[in-house]
């Protein structure tokens, strides 16, 4: 009886986060994505450049699951390349 309800709590969770990332892309228009390409390609062409960026996010926003999300969407929307965006979400 305990583990189903851990169980549930588990995948209500897992539901909840992508829920949000889905709403996240659906926010991240192509305007927004345009002026984030702009600072964001010099930001993360050197891979420790890549990772501070990261650890910036993660420090400002105080959530590393947002960064994750946020390195996510750009990497669907072909701003970085999966190689940074692994390097954004380890800062």
């Amino acid at each position: 009886r305990m583990l189903s309800a851990h169980l549930l709590l588990a995948l209500a969770g897992i539901g909840l986060v992508l829920f949000g990332l889905r709403a996240f892309m659906a926010a991240f228009d192509d305007t927004v994505a345009t002026r984030v390409s702009t600072w964001l390609r010099p930001a993360t062409e050197v891979p420790i450049f890549a990772f501070f960026t990261g650890l910036g996010a993660t420090l400002f926003t105080q959530a590393s699951s947002i960064t994750v999300m946020g390195a996510m969407v750009l990497v669907q929307r072909g701003l970085v390349p999966l190689e940074q965006a692994i390097l954004i979400m380890l800062g």
